[in-house]
């Protein structure tokens, strides 16, 4: 699930820590027959990568979120996405680019993504297909990044709202601001 199908109360309440992280890659892995496993979570998204041992790997990965995560069928079908084959790795080099951002051009993502690699990495969850998917997302990211106009300007809300409050108040160096969020 991401920010264009849950809002941010859902996205909070579905977000995994390292140690949550930790264990859903082995609970996908071990008990959910997944050949490899990966997942990216973050404030805007919580995302599981899977590669199956001769099946679909949405099957494992749904079973997972209702078993183990509590999560009803209606509502795994409200918030969460899903895709396959090519349009995986498609996914995976907009997210990486920052294409696939609720700030489009936004670097912070990818950095989250090295993260969630890595960590697949040292829980021993990523393999042969993940290894490929991801370094290509990297190599898509930078191309992007060098050759489009994406990353161009404001690109992350923390730059956005200064600017903003800078347009808005005049010059703010005196001034005492308080952010909520």
């Amino acid at each position: 699930l991401n920010h264009t199908t849950a809002p941010i109360e859902i996205r909070e309440k579905l977000s995994l820590s390292e140690t949550d992280q930790h264990s859903a890659l082995i609970q996908l892995v071990e008990r959910y027959g997944l050949c490899e496993a990966a997942i990216l979570s973050t404030c805007n998204r919580t995302e599981i990568y899977g590669v199956g041992n001769g099946s679909s790997p949405l099957d494992s990965i749904r079973s997972y979120l209702r078993e183990f995560r509590k999560l009803e069928e209606d509502f795994l079908q409200r918030h969460f996405y899903e895709e396959e084959g090519e349009a995986v790795v498609r996914h995976v080099f907009e997210v990486a680019a920052g294409i696939d951002s609720q700030m489009v051009g936004e670097t912070e993502i990818l950095g989250q993504v090295k993260e969630a690699y890595d960590d697949a990495l040292q829980r021993k969850s990523a393999g042969k297909t993940l290894n490929r998917v991801f370094q290509k997302s990297f190599q898509a990211a930078k191309w992007a990044r060098t050759h489009t106009g994406i990353s161009r300007g404001q690109v992350n809300l923390g730059n956005v709202i200064c600017e903003l409050t800078r347009r808005i108040f005049g010059e703010v160096a005196a001034s005492r601001l308080l952010v909520v969020g």
